[in-house]
């Protein structure tokens, strides 16, 4: 298993472009799936940075400026509402 990490000097290892997309969209789904349950603050202060991070590097490599993302994201939410409702319908497993 491949982890991404932060300017190590001592690695030398570097992945291409569509190489690192994969790993860090693993990498993202791992830290998100590990604050499951996680009450403490900075631990999911801590899990969401990399998230970001992360999201951000996969943004840059396709070409998609964050500022962008984040701008489509509120037009999303201007159109389409919020989640903060909690409201969900149930789905088959396998299917989404």
């Amino acid at each position: 298993m491949k982890v991404l990490v932060r300017n190590n000097t001592e690695v030398n290892d570097v992945l291409d472009d569509s190489e690192f997309i994969n790993v860090a969209l693993d990498q993202i789904s791992a830290v998100a799936l590990e604050l499951k349950g996680v009450d403490e603050a900075e631990r999911v202060l801590n899990g969401f940075s990399i998230v970001l991070e992360l999201m951000q590097e996969v943004l840059i490599k396709k070409n998609i400026n964050p500022i962008n993302a984040v701008q489509h994201a509120e037009a999303m939410r201007q159109e389409h509402g919020t989640f903060s409702d909690k409201k969900f319908i149930s789905t088959d497993e396998g299917k989404e």
